[in-house]
């Protein structure tokens, strides 16, 4: 399976993704995380976000 984040650098995340990983993590700075950290957590929440949802189709997202 192909990962959708894979950065090498920190400074390679994207000013948006730093600063919601910053507030998740409850942290001020990225360097406190390893970018293994950082790529780990961002594919763990877009997998879990993913449209593999089981109720994809029950008209939850439309409010039925």
């Amino acid at each position: 399976m192909t990962k959708k984040y894979s950065y090498t650098q920190h400074s390679e995340v994207p000013v948006d993704l730093v600063d919601y990983v910053l507030n998740i993590a409850n942290i001020n700075n990225i360097n406190e995380l390893t970018i293994e950290e950082i790529n780990d957590f961002l594919n763990e929440v877009d997998e879990f976000l993913s449209d593999e949802w089981p109720w994809q189709d029950s008209g939850i997202e439309s409010g039925f």
